[in-house]
């Protein structure tokens, strides 16, 4: 007996559509399948283009940011710069006031014990006058009463 005498009797009739039919749904599986990941990698493509131009964009803005960033830290510093200067500045005339008031200080102690040296000393003439002029009133006195007496 021959393999072809050992078939069953569809295998024989539709064995040739059968394969052929299998054949064709595989390659129309095939092509759906293929399809689909055409189909896919086209989706990817159009969102990684999408990812990357947003990025790009992204990208951009922070180097303008960056930019930005820099020539603010660049006016901070020469603000910083100037306020440094300015605060030198400041301190050269505390000190100089310092000084000033220092010495106009010591000048006006030194004028206030003049003034009292000599509010002494005029007070100790002034007490000299009037004990002259005290004595001289007695004298006055005296001799009135002496020529009252005269009299």
């Amino acid at each position: 007996m021959s393999q072809e005498e050992s078939m069953p009797f569809i295998w024989k009739v539709f064995g040739g559509a059968f394969i052929g039919l299998v054949g064709t749904l595989l390659f129309v599986l095939f092509g759906t399948i293929n399809g689909n990941i055409n189909t896919t990698r086209a989706d990817l493509s159009s969102e990684i283009t999408s990812s990357c131009d947003k990025l790009e964009k992204e990208l951009a803005k922070l180097e303008d940011d960056k930019v930005l960033l820099k020539d603010n830290l660049a006016e901070i510093k020469n603000k910083l710069a100037t306020l440094e200067e300015s605060r030198d500045a400041l301190k050269e005339k505390i000190l100089a006031l310092e000084n000033s008031l220092r010495e106009t200080s010591k000048l006006n102690e030194s004028a206030i014990a003049n003034i009292a040296t000599q509010e002494k000393e005029t007070n100790l003439q002034i007490q000299a006058s009037i004990s002259k002029l005290d004595e001289q009133i007695r004298d006055l006195r005296d001799k009135l009463l002496l020529l009252e007496k005269e009299k």
